[in-house]
């Protein structure tokens, strides 16, 4: 009887166990015109929200020739306004927009999104063929500590997965930052990067940076260095990434990796397995162009990033500390985030101090105070604009 019931449940509510997922997303854009600039920031928000939820639009966008002439790229924008038509559910948003010396619009847009599992199904079936068997069949819906990276050799998508995991979605680039500091007229650059240890034996270093070029063109790059040590065989391996886009709605990138020495990527993987992290990876071939992919889930990682800080480990310490901050994969908690964050900082781990900069500052379980936010900036990096430009306002 229970069995025929949730059988007619099912038939009559087909959406009843569909499962919604809410991400916050903030992106930035610049145009000559005030409106299109906020229109471009928030196409931004859906794509990320999109990208992250397991519609996988951004990886699909990189199968392109030479010439940049495949038809997935050229309807890049397209694609995104139709499928967060009827995907995408904007919960709230705000905008915030400065205009620049040069009369250009710099627009900030935080967005709320919902996404249901069930569109992110049908979508990803539209890319059957161009992407990996594990995303489209069966389908995935993605959570909050999974990324997929992707790139055209098996090194830089694993360097794209950890980068995005541990910069852009662990929300440790300070976007707030960069348009502070591009709506100054003294700034053409800014950047937002973090450095530390991923496991024992794998350090990251990544920059987010933007800059207004000569030409006033709005430019987004994407910088990364991996070095693992394979603990077994002594051997090293060190991988670069460089991504750079213009600020358009097509979202084309222009990307090139490389990497040296002799550890293999077999005990790459092996390392990030035995820390937690379970590994997907496919390499998928079309139209004579080869895309490897390479998902990363933390399925064990916050009990083996939870044992690790209590022996004292600073990186996980960091790490632990920002997701207990952010809310990722944990119930959001500021007093233990401030309590593993300052305990590494004392360790003198350089991320964790830029942590407690946006503590203070935001006022995150904390009262409100900007010198001491500057005094964290300051001790994370001595050189630091952003401390620079909070202690002039």
């Amino acid at each position: 009887m229970k069995i025929v019931l949730f059988t007619l449940l099912l038939f009559i509510c087909p959406n009843l166990y569909a499962v919604e997922q809410i991400y916050n997303q903030t992106a930035i854009s610049y145009s000559s015109e005030r409106n299109e600039s906020c229109e471009k920031a928030f196409l931004k928000t859906k794509k990320d929200a999109l990208d992250y939820a397991g519609v996988l639009l951004e990886s699909s966008l990189h199968l392109y020739t030479g010439e940049r002439n495949n038809v997935v790229t050229k309807s890049a924008s397209v694609d995104v306004r139709q499928i967060a038509r009827g995907v995408v559910k904007l919960i709230d948003k705000t905008e915030t927009v400065k205009k620049n010396e040069k009369g250009m619009y710099i627009c900030k847009v935080t967005a709320r999104l919902s996404i249901d599992s069930d569109s992110s199904k049908i979508q990803n079936k539209k890319y059957n063929g161009q992407l990996p068997s594990w995303v489209v069949q069966p389908i995935r819906v993605l959570n909050k500590v999974t990324v997929i990276g992707s790139a055209s050799t098996q090194e830089g998508a694993i360097l794209s997965a950890i980068f995005k995991y541990n910069m852009i979605y662990a929300g440790k680039v300070s976007i707030d930052k960069i348009f502070n500091e591009l709506s100054d007229r003294k700034y053409k650059a800014s950047s937002s990067g973090v450095s530390g240890r991923i496991t024992d034996n794998i350090e990251l270093t990544g920059l987010l940076k933007y800059e207004i070029d000569k030409n006033n063109e709005f430019i987004q790059s994407e910088l990364a260095r991996l070095k693992f040590v394979d603990p077994l065989k002594k051997q090293n391996r060190i991988i670069d990434m460089k991504r750079m886009r213009t600020d358009t709605t097509e979202f084309e990138d222009n990307e090139s990796f490389r990497f040296k020495g002799d550890a293999s990527i077999d005990s790459l993987i092996t390392e990030l397995q035995r820390s937690g992290f379970n590994v997907e990876y496919e390499e998928v071939v079309l139209n004579e162009n080869n895309r490897w992919y390479v998902m990363l889930i933390a399925n064990k990682l916050l009990d083996r990033l939870s044992n690790m800080s209590k022996n004292g480990k600073a990186w996980a310490m960091s790490d632990l500390g920002g997701r207990y901050l952010y809310g990722l994969g944990v119930i959001k908690n500021y007093n233990q985030a401030i309590q593993l964050l300052t305990a590494a900082s004392q360790k003198g781990d350089k991320n964790s101090m830029n942590e407690l900069g946006h503590i203070y500052l935001n006022g995150w379980g904390v009262k409100q105070n900007k010198e001491k936010a500057i005094y964290w900036y300051l001790k994370s990096d001595p050189e630091s604009t952003f401390a620079k430009y909070l202690s002039k306002e």
